[in-house]
């Protein structure tokens, strides 16, 4: 497989604004939840309010960060659609609403809670963008592309499968999720049992 060299891309950062959402003054538009067993490329810290949710220096860092959970959901907990996925990441015994987050995600991507993301897939990219906003807009009540700029999705993506985005189909052998043999074949946790990104 041939990889690309890919052009040094400069990222904007937008200011934001204490009033802003948490997730988006964080640069961590999933609210992903700091912990000391995380080495987050791009953190720089944890939050002081409620939760001790990560601080990442850049948006693309905090959505890379969130493709690679939810990539580890399906590949490692075989949690595979949008149900499974969100169920995981906002279950219901934390006190959330797991039905209705489903179905505004549902909604905004106009799909069905039975969908599976092909996390990896160029063909797919923007079916994976899609998630991650419509996760962004439950998470923060706000509209995501106020806060998400394309390059910043794109950059995520890019950074989370290692700069190589498959073209492989669903089914077909070495694809990310059909047959369960994954082109990405890096383990997200280091040595230590830590996730690493």
């Amino acid at each position: 497989m041939e990889i690309k060299a890919w052009k040094k891309r400069v990222i904007p950062t937008i200011e934001f604004h204490p009033s802003h959402p948490r997730g988006y003054r964080n640069n961590n538009p999933l609210n992903i939840r700091f912990s000391t067993m995380n080495n987050w490329q791009g953190i720089i810290g944890r939050d002081k309010e409620k939760g001790g949710m990560c601080v990442f220096g850049h948006m693309y860092q905090g959505i890379r960060a969130a493709f690679l959970l939810l990539n580890a959901y399906q590949r490692k907990y075989d949690k595979r659609n949008i149900r499974e996925l969100i169920t995981r990441w906002a279950p219901p015994q934390d006190r959330n609403n797991t039905e209705a987050y489903i179905k505004r995600v549902c909604d905004y991507m106009k799909c069905e809670p039975d969908f599976v993301p092909h996390f990896g897939l160029q063909a797919e990219m923007h079916d994976c963008y899609r998630l991650i906003r419509a996760m962004a807009e439950v998470e923060n009540g706000k509209d995501s592309a106020l806060y998400i700029s394309d390059s910043d999705l794109w950059e995520g993506y890019r950074l989370a499968f290692h700069n190589e985005v498959s073209h492989f189909s669903e089914g077909e052998e070495g694809a990310p999720c059909g047959n369960k043999k994954y082109f990405f074949n890096y383990d997200i946790k280091d040595g230590n049992g830590r996730i690493s990104a």
